[in-house]
């Protein structure tokens, strides 16, 4: 359950214990892994997928980490021009120079999505109510924000209102 900010190779905070817990607490809630992959790339694909495209500021660090690493750090983005990023997902094809394919998907607005909410709310049992699970649903968004600067702190998880 690495966080993001794990995978794109920042520096990590103590935010990175609360991402491990909100993906443990979704996936003992749905029954199922909540972000499918099988690497790095995937995972990335499956966050944001769920959780919208991460911000220009956290693919910025990202980007300037790999230059300043060289290859010790995969490039999983890179900049178009200004703030436009572009995701390089990897893909299961090999090239003829022996390396893998990579697709660029461009970051835009409408990246396809299946919002954290909707998957809850088709997980929900019959005798789940509806506005704890939206609260439920709030709570982790929170806890799970691909910004690890703004990801919900411990002590103001704990006053949300779903524990209210």
């Amino acid at each position: 359950y690495r966080a993001p900010e794990i995978v794109l190779g920042m520096v990590p905070t103590p935010a990175i214990d609360l991402w491990s817990v909100g993906v443990t607490v979704a996936e003992l809630f749905l029954g199922s892994v909540l972000f499918h992959g099988r690497t790095n790339s995937d995972m990335l694909r499956a966050m944001m997928e769920c959780l919208g495209p991460f911000s220009a500021r956290t693919l910025r660090h990202h980007t300037n980490q790999v230059q300043k690493y060289g290859g010790t750090i995969p490039c999983h983005f890179k900049q178009e021009v200004q703030s436009v990023y572009v995701y390089l997902q990897q893909t299961n094809q090999i090239a003829a120079n022996g390396k893998v394919v990579v697709k660029e998907i461009p970051l835009q607005q409408n990246f396809p999505t299946r919002p954290l909410v909707q998957i809850l709310l088709k997980a929900k049992s019959s005798k789940d109510s509806r506005m704890k699970l939206q609260q439920f649903g709030d709570l982790l968004g929170k806890v799970l924000c691909l910004d690890a600067t703004k990801r919900v702190a411990v002590v103001n998880a704990m006053k949300h209102e779903f524990f209210g």
